[in-house]
C-alpha cells in the first residue's frame, strides 16, 4: 500500500502486487507480474504505469520490448500490458528528452558513465479513457536477445479476481487489492498450477464439478494458495 506517497487531495488508493514466477526455462528464466489499483478523486486524473529504460524501447500494439546490448550484453524484455483494455503503450526519451517530464527535461549531472547506466527512456502505460479506478497488469519476460521464447499472456476475471494465464499458470490478484473473503469460481481448459493471492487468511476450501475438493489452510501475512489443478469448473470458498 503506497497511497501515502501521494497527494490525498488526488487519490484514495495506490496499491501494487507482484507475482514473480521462476520459470525453470535457459531461454526465459523469470517473469514478473504486476498489479496496480489506483483509485483517484477526479477522473482528470490521468495515471501512468512507467518502466525506465537505458536504451530505447521498442513500442508495439499493448506491448513493449526492452534490449541491453551494452558491450556486447544481451539482455532483453518482452512486456504485456493486459489491463486496463483500453491501455495505450508510448516512449518518452532520445536527444534533450532523456528526463522529461511533461514538456520539461530535467538533466542528469553525472559527469561519465563508463558502465552505460544512465537512462534516456521510459516506457509509459496509461488508459485511454478517464475515470476514477485503474487497474494495471503488466506481464515482464526477462530473457536473452533470441526472442524465440515469448508466450502469450492473457487476462481473464472472476467476480472478485483479475487473473492472467500464463504457460500453464493462472494467477490472481484481487481487483482492488484488498484481502477478498467471498466466494468465486473459475474454469480451467486443462491441468494448470494455479496462484491465488489477496486471500483472507483461514480455511478455504476448493471444490469442481468434476469431484475435486480440497480444504487449504491460509496463513496470515501470506494470503495465498498455491496447487496443481486438473481441468474443470470451480468453486472457491471461505469456510
Amino acid at each position: 500500500d503506497i497511497t501515502s506517497a501521494y497527494s490525498s487531495d488526488k487519490v484514495r488508493a495506490v496499491k501494487r502486487s507482484f507475482v514473480f514466477l521462476n520459470n525453470q526455462d535457459a531461454d526465459c528464466p523469470a517473469t514478473l507480474f504486476v498489479y496496480d489499483y489506483v483509485n483517484s478523486r477526479n477522473t482528470s486524473y490521468k495515471k501512468y504505469f512507467l518502466l525506465h529504460t537505458i536504451e530505447e524501447p521498442t513500442i508495439g500494439t499493448k506491448t513493449y520490448d526492452i534490449s541491453r546490448t551494452f558491450s556486447g550484453q544481451s539482455g532483453y524484455l518482452h512486456c504485456k500490458a493486459l489491463a486496463p483494455s483500453d491501455a495505450v503503450v508510448g516512449k518518452v526519451g532520445g536527444n534533450g528528452h532523456e528526463f522529461d517530464v511533461f514538456g520539461t527535461n530535467y538533466p542528469n549531472e553525472v559527469s561519465s558513465d563508463n558502465a552505460g547506466e544512465i537512462g534516456a527512456w521510459r516506457v509509459e502505460v496509461t488508459a485511454a479513457a478517464g475515470r476514477k479506478e485503474d487497474k494495471f497488469l503488466n506481464v515482464i519476460e526477462v530473457a536473452s536477445s533470441s526472442k524465440s521464447y515469448i508466450n502469450t499472456a492473457k487476462l481473464s476475471y472472476t467476480d472478485s479476481f483479475a487473473c492472467a494465464s500464463y504457460r500453464n499458470n493462472l494467477v490472481f490478484f484481487s481487483k482492488k487489492s484488498v484481502l477478498e473473503s467471498t466466494e468465486n469460481s473459475f474454469t480451467l481448459s486443462s491441468a494448470t498450477k494455479v496462484l491465488i493471492t489477496d486471500l483472507a487468511s483461514g480455511n478455504w476450501r476448493i471444490v469442481s464439478d468434476e469431484g475435486y475438493n480440497t480444504l487449504f489452510n491460509v496463513k496470515a501475512g501470506e494470503n495465498i494458495i498455491s496447487a496443481q489443478l486438473p481441468a474443470g469448473k470451480y468453486t472457491m470458498r471461505k469456510e
